[in-house]
């Protein structure tokens, strides 16, 4: 068994949600479910949810509302969300990213062929709504990219009740215990910088100067992925 459970937790940002949704019906690897995890009080989502409720069911998607309290932050949806899977494998799906379509066929098939339970990507494409430019990141070979996590679920960390930075201690641990690979393979996922990321400005400043500018050729190529031009 090789299902994979895709966690996207989302608040007040259907115009992105619907994307990434689009990118996980249109995975090539058919056994797979989406856990869509929104708060109480999103009701931008609730009416989406409702609206739509048959076709997220038939195609594998399923939402749940997390009621907030105080003193519960980013880590503890997460855990939340993993909570709700029923598949063998976590695969992170933000849902404010670009993903290719073979995005959960290749990472699977590289820790089925390594026989390691983890994996992330080294490197990825990075498109900054600020700039209008798509680069190529510099490669994290130990780490990987966080957002970019598949692991099998009994081997899952739990996360760190942290609104933000919340992940990097997961993937930590998966190194110390020498359970995570890293795959480069980039064009499987583009992360795409905006206002409303969790990670800050001056973060997100460093990570694109750091990285590398891609050929016109390939930046129009990824444009027409994105439905951009």
């Amino acid at each position: 068994m090789n299902k994979v459970s895709c966690i996207t937790v989302t608040k007040d940002r259907v115009s992105y949600l619907k994307k990434s949704i689009d990118y996980f019906i249109n995975q090539t690897h058919e056994d797979k479910e989406l856990i869509v995890v929104y708060y109480s009080n999103d009701k931008e989502t609730e009416s989406f949810l409702k609206h739509n409720r048959n076709s997220f069911i038939e195609n594998n998607i399923y939402f749940y509302k997390f009621v907030e309290e105080n003193g519960l932050y980013l880590g503890s949806v997460r855990n939340f969300a993993i909570s709700k899977a029923t598949g063998n494998w976590i695969c992170i799906w933000d849902d404010d990213d670009y993903y290719d379509t073979k995005r959960i066929k290749n990472q699977l098939k590289f820790c089925l062929e390594k026989n390691i339970d983890a994996c992330t990507l080294s490197s990825i494409m990075i498109y900054s709504n600020k700039y209008q430019e798509l680069k190529i990141s510099f490669e994290r070979l130990e780490l990987g990219w966080e957002g970019s996590l598949l692991c099998k679920k009994d081997t899952m960390p739990k996360y760190t009740n942290k609104a933000k930075g919340e992940d990097t201690p997961v993937l930590e641990k998966l190194i110390d215990e020498n359970k995570l690979l890293t795959l480069f393979d980039p064009e499987l996922y583009v992360y795409i910088f905006h206002d409303q990321n969790v990670s800050g400005g001056v973060h997100k400043e460093r990570i694109f100067e750091n990285s590398y500018v891609l050929n016109i050729k390939k930046i129009r190529e990824f444009k027409k992925k994105l439905d951009w031009i």
